[in-house]
């Protein structure tokens, strides 16, 4: 598979299973050209970050013992 349709289908598969996306969501304060959302729930979360300036977006999250990235550029 397209390395991109690989990445659209672990956020979709993020989005649907990870316990965040059942809590509350906050739109952080950033710079003029970022976006930040976060999702929190039970001590997990997930926050998306978009830089329009550089037109990149990460996804952090928080696994069972860690800290993981998902990156689009």
């Amino acid at each position: 598979k397209i390395p991109v349709v690989m990445k659209l289908l672990r956020m979709i598969q993020l989005r649907n299973s990870h316990p965040a996306f059942n809590g509350e969501f906050t739109i952080n304060n950033c710079s003029d050209h970022e976006l930040s959302l976060t999702w929190a729930y039970q001590g997990k979360y997930a926050t998306l970050r978009v830089d329009l300036m550089n037109n990149s977006s990460v996804i952090v999250y928080s696994d069972v013992s860690s800290e993981r990235e998902l990156v689009f550029v």
